[in-house]
């Protein structure tokens, strides 16, 4: 019970931010919807999006279990919130680490079952190197 309303909370919170990113999105406010990607990574999930950036998926994934247990929620908000900055890293002309942000979603999501964001994200990077050739 007690687990069940916290990952109701969580999915609630993930969401009020990402409505709040999208309209910033609309709005053309890329950088303040970037910011608040960064501050989703902090309040929601408890890490740095410096640090989300640097290490390997591996060690972000034993940062975010929960007494050993994979939190596949935590991972699938990390993933969706990388995926998104990709999208606005896109929009800002930045294709390189837009590649990395999906990459680091693909290899997280590689981690749970979710084989639906799996394949967006893979046309995205699909995508990215088409343009790159």
């Amino acid at each position: 019970m007690i687990r069940d309303d916290y990952i109701m909370r969580l999915i609630e919170m993930f969401s009020e931010s990402m409505r709040k990113i999208l309209r910033m999105e609309r709005e053309g406010k890329v950088e303040e919807a970037l910011e608040t990607i960064g501050e989703t990574y902090r309040n929601l999930l408890g890490l740095n999006p410096e640090i989300v950036h640097i290490m390997e998926v591996e060690d972000i994934k034993n940062l975010i279990e929960y007494t050993g247990i994979m939190d596949e929620h935590k991972i699938q908000i990390l993933a969706k919130l990388l995926i998104k900055e990709g999208d606005l890293l896109l929009q800002a002309k930045d294709k390189k680490i837009a590649k990395q942000r999906y990459l680091k979603a693909l290899e997280l999501l590689s981690r749970i079952s979710d084989n639906s964001i799996k394949l967006q994200v893979e046309k995205k990077i699909k995508e990215i190197d088409a343009c790159q050739n």
